[in-house]
């Protein structure tokens, strides 16, 4: 048995984040491991403004509900999340 891989970029390297957005949705219908590494990068930050991120998921592409927050983030670093959907075989 093999596992398919997602491997998706959320919000491509070098975009400036200035006020909330959404990313384009990821179909993971297909992954068999649904246990997802989520890491966040940030490169550069301005003093005094954070960057909040939350993911959601749908079973339908219409309606939304919350898989996972990270926490507010401050500073420049990477900031890995586990997201375990093994028990949401909805979401797609």
């Amino acid at each position: 048995m093999s596992n398919t891989m997602v491997d998706a970029v959320l919000v491509p390297a070098g975009s400036v984040i200035s006020q909330k957005g959404d990313s384009p949705a990821v179909e993971i219908s297909e992954a068999l491991n649904r246990v997802f590494l989520l890491t966040l990068r940030i490169s550069e930050a301005v003093e005094q403004e954070y960057l909040a991120l939350e993911l959601q998921g749908s079973s339908d592409g219409s309606s939304w509900h919350p898989l996972a927050d990270m926490p507010q983030r401050f500073y420049a670093g990477e900031y890995p999340t586990l997201v375990d959907l093994s028990a949401d075989s909805d979401t797609r």
